[in-house]
């Protein structure tokens, strides 16, 4: 069966407008430097592609983190501050103090705008193709990750939506290029759009996650020269998935 691709690349925008900055204790230098430490740095670029449909957040996830739950109650980050509206930074720094009427304001706004696109387009590939295969795309650090052994790539999966099949296929050509990978370490899921949660074995998903060492300077906010590589990776597998599933 064929699938159409539809690629959700959440964490790759810098923005937070005034209007959604209120409550941040940050001054501006201070919040420029944690906002590029948290982002997925250069992911859209990394997953760029001419393929299916992409759906991007156009803001940073200080302002709404699109890969959280809608319910605080359903996710596991949102006790360390990190649901889709952020208190704390990835490392547990003080962000805001809690606002229920900004919360709001960017579920109404930003969030259940970005979700309802990304079903659009989960059921648009579906009345096409009869198949979805969503791509998750991210990047990862070091500094905010747990257990050690880190390693190049992360591959994240669904036990519902996410088939041997798929795995191998991203995991061959990682460790074709000479790269490392694990499944769901050090993060693991990946995104499926709620209306078709655990509902709709149509819908297939993969999660990919780039550590930032391959393709970032030490300073972590500049690529380096393994950028050209992470990226031909990145878009080997895509093309791949897209020979094999699509």
């Amino acid at each position: 069966m064929k699938s159409g691709i539809v690629f959700h690349i959440p964490h790759a925008s810098l923005l937070i407008p005034d209007d959604y900055r209120t409550g941040i204790i940050f001054n501006n230098a201070e919040l420029d430097e944690q906002n590029k430490r948290n982002a997925d740095l250069f992911s859209g670029e990394l997953y760029a592609t001419d393929i299916g449909t992409t759906v991007s957040s156009g803001y940073s996830r200080f302002v709404c983190d699109m890969e959280r739950f809608r319910d605080d109650a359903m996710e596991v980050n949102a006790g360390k501050g990190n649901g889709l509206f952020y208190t704390h930074t990835l490392g547990g720094v003080p962000l805001r103090d809690p606002n229920p009427a900004m919360r709001q304001r960017v579920l109404d706004e930003i969030y259940d705008p970005h979700h309802a696109r990304l079903t659009d387009a989960v059921d648009d590939a579906l009345a096409k193709y009869g198949q979805c295969l969503i791509i998750d795309g991210h990047t990862f650090s070091e500094e905010f990750s747990k257990g050690g052994n880190y390693p190049d790539f992360c591959i994240g999966t669904s036990t519902y939506h996410t088939p041997q099949p798929l795995i191998d296929c991203a995991a061959e050509v990682i460790r074709a290029y000479g790269f490392t990978v694990q499944v769901n370490h050090p993060f693991s899921g990946t995104m499926v759009t709620m209306k078709h949660y655990k509902k709709d074995s149509r819908v297939l998903s993969l999660m990919i996650e780039v550590n930032k060492r391959i393709y970032l300077k030490e300073n972590m906010t500049e690529k380096s020269d393994g950028f050209t590589n992470a990226k031909q990776v990145c878009q080997t597998i895509i093309n791949k998935l897209k020979e094999e599933f699509a």
